[in-house]
């Protein structure tokens, strides 16, 4: 008998991986996907699948290991070096991110993903050696190419006009003007109004800073707040402060779209 080992699972589990992931079931497609790998240890793709959903969980060292173990079966895989880029700039490896950005703009030179995160790192660390290209980077990078993060471009290009083409091609391209079946609730004028504060900065983080006496000073007897957290950050003493300061707070980071927008 002659024992075949296929490299890639069947379309239909890497197809469940990805919906898993793009429901926000983190844990449910690294669970999976690690299970995966030791039935098809050769598939790059499921490895750079499976540090995708790692990287989700914000388990940055583990993601990195499974981001090497596809570029060691496939040095040419372009988005594995840069899922492990983003990885490293997260670590604020910048050096290593950047020097991960650049080779995977070697690869695919119109990697527009790679190249509005290379130009940002480089800010970070005053590298402004090749400023020229800035203008071009301006009015092309996420306008002309594939949607690039519009907060990426925000260091490197003051153009009013352009970020806005940019901010408009990312919101077309992630986010699809699906309708969710909400319930039909009847408007009243009770009180306390309710009052829903969503957000992935209830942490130690400027918008935290800013918003934390609104919060505290809340007219409890017109107001009720509602807070929602889909940020991974959920622990520090201005975490702890935001759930003392609201009346609810629900920790929504691993649900889907669908189920927060029913809550």
């Amino acid at each position: 008998m002659i024992s075949i080992n296929f490299p890639h699972p069947p379309q239909d589990q890497i197809d469940e991986l990805i919906t898993l992931y793009n429901n926000s079931r983190f844990f449910e497609a690294s669970a999976k996907a690690d299970k995966l790998t030791k039935s098809y240890n050769t598939s790059f793709v499921l490895w750079n699948i499976f540090g995708v959903t790692l990287q989700a969980q914000g388990k940055l060292d583990e993601a990195i290991a499974a981001y090497q173990r596809a570029i060691t079966l496939k040095p040419d895989h372009v988005d594995a070096y840069n899922n492990m880029a983003n990885v490293l700039q997260a670590q604020g490896k910048l050096d290593e991110a950047i020097a991960a950005y650049r080779y995977a703009i070697t690869l695919k030179p119109d990697h527009a993903a790679a190249e509005a995160q290379l130009l940002l790192q480089r800010r970070y660390i005053c590298d402004f050696i090749e400023i020229e290209t800035l203008d071009f980077a301006s009015s092309h990078l996420g306008i002309h190419t594939q949607a690039v993060p519009p907060f990426s471009a925000l260091t490197w290009s003051d153009n009013s006009e352009y970020n806005l083409l940019r901010a408009q091609n990312w919101s077309k391209s992630m986010y699809k003007n699906y309708q969710l079946p909400l319930p039909i609730r009847h408007i009243t004028r009770s009180y306390p109004i309710k009052v829903g504060y969503f957000s992935s900065d209830f942490y130690d983080h400027a918008t935290m800073y800013l918003i934390s006496e609104l919060f505290h000073n809340n007219n409890s007897d017109k107001f009720e707040i509602f807070a929602y957290s889909y940020g991974r950050n959920n622990t520090g003493i201005w975490h702890d402060r935001a759930k003392q300061y609201v009346n609810h707070f629900f920790d929504v980071s691993d649900k889907s779209d669908r189920y927060i927008a029913a809550r």
